[in-house]
């Protein structure tokens, strides 16, 4: 929920509800609560916000987030972000109470009306002692009613900690893909996007094809918009395939009042 105060300042308040589960660890229920203030000063846009996680049968954990963005010249943004807070990739690195402080900065370009560029950097120090280096970049493309894009992302760790910590911390993770999506207005309420990608990932010493589709459509009625979507990736599944391949269902509700 986001609102506007009489001096222009925003404030919004997220929540929702997330459950993870993993074999031999009991379910974890996550609700997060977090309020932040946004500013227009200048050419300057700067986010603050706190809120704590509640999970079930683990401690209240603080969150917190910060950014500011600027123009540069009339065609590009720099933004720089910082976040802290409960590490949520798994119930295992929940269960081990996990933190991170992740920090870096964005940038984006829209080269020409049709071409554009973003790309993040990102540094992160984890309660467990462990380090990481996160990187991605997006050159894309319009033709029409079709994108094509070319993203490349790398990932690595000071140590890798998976069988202590739980979470997936590899030393050097590459992955690189060609990526062609449609998106057209499919009758008049509703809109949908499909889109496909395929590419080289190198993971533990070995490379290795990956592959992943997604399609997310949206119905629009007067003042509330709704997003049903789905996605599948083999991204980290490695050589021997399957134990990182991700499937997500998702779907979002948005009102305007």
């Amino acid at each position: 929920m986001t609102g506007r105060l009489a001096n222009g300042d925003r404030l919004s308040f997220s929540t929702g509800l997330n459950t993870f589960n993993q074999p031999a660890v009991d379910q974890i229920v996550n609700v997060p609560l977090r309020a932040a203030w946004i500013r227009q000063m200048g050419d300057f846009t700067t986010t603050l916000g706190a809120g704590v996680d509640v999970l079930n049968r683990l401690p209240l954990a603080p969150n917190l987030t910060a950014s500011t963005s600027v123009p540069i010249g009339t065609s590009a943004t720099l933004s720089f972000n910082l976040d802290y807070g409960p590490y949520k990739i798994n119930a295992t690195s929940l269960q081990n109470q996990i933190a991170a402080w992740r920090y870096g900065p964005n940038l984006f370009w829209q080269i020409t009306p049709d071409t554009s560029l973003f790309s993040l950097v990102r540094l992160g120090h984890f309660s467990d002692g462990n380090w990481e280096q996160q990187s991605f970049s997006r050159l894309e493309q319009r033709l029409g009613e079709f994108t094509l894009a070319a993203n490349l992302f790398n990932w690595q760790f000071s140590r890798d900690v998976e069988t202590t910590s739980g979470y997936f911390s590899p030393p050097d993770f590459w992955v690189t893909n060609a990526e062609l999506a449609w998106r057209s207005q499919v009758f008049e309420p509703v809109s949908c996007r499909v889109a496909a990608n395929l590419g080289p990932q190198h993971l533990l010493g070995e490379w290795s094809l990956t592959y992943g589709y997604e399609a997310l459509c949206t119905a629009q009625f007067n003042q509330v918009e709704l997003d049903l979507g789905y996605s599948f990736s083999t991204v980290a599944a490695g050589t021997e395939g399957g134990d990182y391949s991700n499937r997500a269902l998702r779907g979002q509700v948005r009102a305007t009042f």
